[in-house]
């Protein structure tokens, strides 16, 4: 600390080396006046205090001292030569603006307008001389408090701010770091705070199809952003063991009911999209209408059919999803309420109009950057009141470059395994035919086979086609001519809704039986339904340029064989693969050890 009183030192001189600095283990004050008096007096009462106390007859001054050795507590004059204590108190509060350092302006006029300019420069406290020594350390005990619950706060707040940072950082992982890289989709979610409520998915099906999930979660902040982690589990592992969209919204649905407090919930809209660009699946749950392009226009409006996730424990998703036929090109814009509800300095809305004027006007490319450029002149200064995001898709094989080379990947390893079978076995009755989906159980069983998991693809391929063929010829006794007819696939689908949840007989068996070899194996699987067959022997061999019946030619291409017994209601399909000269009385297929036709996934 300074001993000793210091005068004033001329313009751009520094105090004198000599002086001791004031230990960091006590608290410490400084003192401003040009009074010599004044300077003696306080100091000494508040070194009886327990301050280590060091002074300045000048703004100047002081600022050196502050600089060097930051005071917990300033008593500033206001009135002084070379810098008064007005504009030394704005540079104080300058340099501590990350720590609440107290200024007591200590004057001998107490007038009113003295008052307001004390305080306006930074001053907390206002003293009138001469002072009175009881209510000086009221006052200082009064600041001190202040000091330590700022002090607190700075700490939980920088406490709080680290883990904020670290809870951004894996939501952000498990949230938006599972979705795939590609130049086809553009997606922004702008917060009003730390976290954002907005939720946008991705990930790819086993059928080679994309799925998306886009939505809004109630409220704001690290509670809405933590209900999105249950939300992207359960989509990501269904989508890869190929569940239908209809079974994902609903166990979504399910687990946000269960676990979402009354009144909070998940605004959402779901979309698949076809590998061939040629049709797209849309679920609406309570969000914006979702807007498909065409070239330059809006070709389809997709209405919300469907009150958010979590509201009701039962859901009617056959209502919401709509099949809507697509061309490559066309291009998916989604966005959330807090696009639509962005308002400006006059308080209007941004509104549907606006922004489709702004995507249309955007033409060729994403319009979604003309979107956002359009809201940020609209909203100008005003504050953003709730999380906006959009999330745009250009239907172009760019959103599956890559995924043909993945499915065609081999196996790098020799599996070194013993000879051996393995069997499972399904019957689904009409009550489990309603609710079930087999396909997605049967393709995680079978992936735990060795030699199996690269050929999760082919194997989605060949189970849904022979499933969907016994259950909705079989079973329900629809007719793939309907697919022919305009907008034919959507009547199809609605078709098999409608028979589906009627369904009160009929049955679907499967039997899977893989028998294995070091270096590859057989998959046998058996289909039979209790409905009147086809004449299976009448079949064309070439494939049909009609909308149905491409998916038989399809099974045919990828399996070793199919086949069919009795009247047509038991198909069996023989999948082999890896190096089938081992297999018992087994033959090769040229040199690939793939069955006849192609590699994995090649007929997608």
């Amino acid at each position: 600390m300074w001993q000793a009183e210091l005068f004033s030192f001329p313009p751009g001189e520094q105090p004198a080396p000599s002086m001791a600095p004031i230990s960091p283990l006590r608290r410490t004050a400084l003192v401003v006046d040009d009074d010599e008096t004044a300077r003696f007096m306080l100091k000494s009462l508040l070194s009886r205090m327990g301050y280590a106390v060091s002074v300045a007859a000048n703004g100047q001054e002081a600022l050196y001292h502050f600089e060097a050795v930051p005071a917990d507590i300033v008593f500033m004059d206001m009135y002084m030569p070379q810098m008064d204590g007005l504009e030394a108190a704005q540079r104080i509060k300058a340099l501590s603006a990350k720590e609440f350092v107290p200024i007591i302006f200590v004057s001998g006029a107490a007038e009113t307008q003295d008052l307001v300019r004390a305080i306006d420069a930074g001053g907390d406290e206002f003293l009138a001389k001469p002072y009175d020594e009881k209510v000086l350390k009221a006052k200082i005990r009064a600041l001190e408090r202040i000091r330590a619950l700022h002090r607190n706060s700075a700490r939980l707040h920088a406490r709080a701010r680290a883990d904020w940072e670290v809870a951004q950082s894996l939501l952000g992982e498990v949230i938006m770091g599972g979705n795939p890289s590609t130049s086809a989709i553009q997606a922004d979610l702008t917060p009003t705070d730390t976290f954002s409520a907005d939720v946008f998915l991705a990930a790819y099906c086993p059928s080679g199809n994309l799925n998306l999930l886009f939505g809004d979660f109630t409220g704001h902040g690290l509670a809405a952003a933590l209900a999105a982690l249950p939300t992207a589990e359960i989509f990501r592992s269904m989508t890869a063991k190929g569940f239908a969209p209809q079974q994902i919204i609903l166990e979504i649905n399910r687990k946000l009911k269960s676990q979402l407090p009354t009144g909070r919930f998940f605004a959402a809209t779901f979309v698949q999209i076809g590998r061939a660009l040629d049709r797209i699946w849309v679920a609406n749950c309570g969000m914006p209408d979702v807007l498909l392009f065409g070239a330059d226009t809006v070709r389809e409006r997709i209405r919300s059919g469907s009150l958010p996730l979590g509201v009701q424990s039962e859901l009617d998703v056959s209502g919401c999803m709509r099949v809507i036929s697509t061309s490559p090109g066309d291009r998916l814009l989604l966005s959330s309420d807090g696009v639509h509800e962005a308002t400006n300095a006059l308080g209007e809305q941004f509104g549907v109009a606006r922004l489709e004027s702004a995507a249309q006007a955007a033409g060729l490319g994403f319009s979604m950057h003309g979107v956002k450029n359009a809201l940020d002149v609209f909203r100008g200064d005003e504050p953003i009141s709730d999380d906006s995001s959009l999330v745009e898709v250009q239907l172009v094989p760019e959103l599956f470059v890559g995924r043909a080379a993945a499915y065609d990947a081999r196996e790098s390893t020799v599996v070194h395994d013993t000879n051996g079978q393995w069997r499972l076995a399904f019957d689904l009755h009409a009550d489990a035919l309603r609710v079930t989906d087999p396909v997605p159980m049967l393709l995680s069983q079978l992936q735990q086979v060795p030699g199996l998991d690269q050929h999760r693809c082919v194997l989605y391929t060949v189970l849904s086609e022979l499933y969907s063929n016994a259950l909705e010829h079989g079973v329900l006794g629809l007719s793939s001519r309907l697919k022919d007819e305009p907008e034919g696939f959507e009547h199809y689908l609605e078709a098999r809704e409608r028979e589906l949840a009627t369904l009160d007989k009929g049955w679907v068996s499967i039997k899977t039986v893989c028998a294995r070899w070091p270096a590859g194996g057989r998959l046998t699987i058996e289909i039979e339904d209790s409905g009147d067959g086809f004449d299976w022997r009448s079949q064309p061999v070439e494939v049909s340029e009609a909308a149905h019946g491409r998916g038989l030619h399809l099974v045919r291409g990828l399996c070793e064989s199919l086949t069919f017994e009795g009247r047509g209601n038991k198909a069996c399909a023989v999948y082999a693969w890896g190096d089938l000269g081992q297999a018992p009385g087994g033959s090769r297929d040229g040199d690939t050890g793939q069955p006849s036709g192609a590699s994995p996934c090649q007929h997608r």
